[in-house]
């Protein structure tokens, strides 16, 4: 009977460890769904998934901070990328994409090396800057590298720059085409 009263306990021990396990994996889970969920800036938004990038109109550069919950120095700088979308919301789209989830996987490639990392997509002219946070920390240092971007930006032939950015897709997809066949 003690063999058989020990066995039980082991068993009662081992659910209920597996229990909790599961209930803090679900409780976690929940907490970084719930802290990335859409925060709204004025008329902008902050946005989280891929699909919603898409979306966007791209005339304004897209800003995306590549991130995961669970990092310390995203959580020390999502603050001040907060804060740079209430403030550059007329001249930027602003997007916070989980490294953790599947779904932002096809953005990742080549353009996350470390978390945080910024990248500026301005996908209407064809252009890709990555900002390294290594150097930027602050809410002051990323908002004088958004300034830069703007005007270099404002130098920018844009209607020539959208011209030429989509005769190099309309050749690729042809390429792509002729290759297919």
């Amino acid at each position: 009977m003690k063999t058989k009263t020990k066995i039980i306990i082991a068993t009662v021990v081992v659910f209920v460890i597996v229990l909790l396990v599961a209930l803090s994996l679900y409780l976690l889970k929940r907490s970084d769904e719930l802290a990335m969920k859409e925060t709204y800036f004025n008329q902008n938004k902050i946005l989280t998934t891929i699909a919603e990038l898409e979306a966007l109109d791209t005339n304004k550069p897209v800003v995306v901070l590549f991130h995961a919950p669970d990092c310390p120095g995203c959580l020390a700088f999502k603050p001040a990328f907060e804060q740079l979308a209430k403030d550059c919301a007329k001249d930027f789209n602003f997007v916070k994409l989980n490294i953790r989830e599947p779904q932002n996987m096809p953005l990742m490639a080549g353009n996350v090396g470390s978390i945080p990392t910024i990248t500026i997509f301005d996908t209407d002219i064809g252009n890709k800057v990555h900002i390294s946070l290594g150097a930027i920390r602050t809410y002051n240092e990323l908002k004088m590298e958004l300034d830069r971007y703007k005007n270099i930006r404002s130098f920018i032939d844009i209607k020539r720059a959208k011209e030429a950015h989509q005769q190099k897709i309309e050749a690729y997809q042809k390429a792509l085409k002729q290759a297919q066949r």
